[in-house]
């Protein structure tokens, strides 16, 4: 019994450094300056999304469009 226990802490110790570890990735990829214009049409980033995306290099409707790509 008490291996099975052992076998329960290890899986769980490694699912929660797993999600530390895609936390993490998550935050990398928001830190950073974003643009002021869109990297792809040129216009002017929004200030709310901007705001609501610090790293953002492309506007809202680019951002769609290279998504679906």
């Amino acid at each position: 019994m008490q291996g099975n226990n052992r076998t329960l802490e290890a899986s769980e110790l490694f699912e929660e450094e797993q999600r530390d570890r895609r936390i993490a990735m998550v935050r990398a990829s928001l830190s950073g300056r974003g643009e002021e214009h869109c990297c792809d049409c040129g216009d002017p980033i929004d200030v709310a999304r901007r705001m609501a995306m610090p790293n953002a290099r492309r506007c809202f409707d680019c951002q769609e469009d290279h998504e679906r790509r």
